[in-house]
């Protein structure tokens, strides 16, 4: 009598994917050359749960009107107005206002 055993061998994959949400600061300041093509280029880049944080510093062109725009359109977008403070200013400003994950 011959005994026949089929080993069976369960390989079980466990996915795990790990959420990162990032906030991205932007100091401004006279950029309406520029505010409209990088948040283009940026948005469709991101998630639900990223967002952009846009620093006003002082521009003397309508920069802050743009920045007030985007943030209107789409929750993802903070804008805040800091006066004329300088770029470092506004990007630590940024990072003390981050609420995400990573920053960049």
């Amino acid at each position: 009598m011959e005994i026949h055993l089929k080993l069976q061998y369960h390989t079980t994959i466990i996915l795990v994917e790990v959420c990162m949400n990032i906030s991205v600061v932007i100091p401004v300041h006279n950029s309406v050359p520029f505010l409209e093509s990088c948040l283009s280029s940026l948005l469709p880049q991101l998630d639900a749960g990223d967002e952009v944080l846009l620093l006003e510093n002082g521009s003397t062109d309508h920069s802050w009107d743009l920045c007030k725009e985007y943030s209107e359109k789409d929750t993802r977008i903070h804008a805040f107005n800091l006066g004329p403070c300088g770029v470092s200013h506004a990007r630590n400003e940024g990072i003390q206002r981050a609420a995400c994950d990573w920053i960049m």
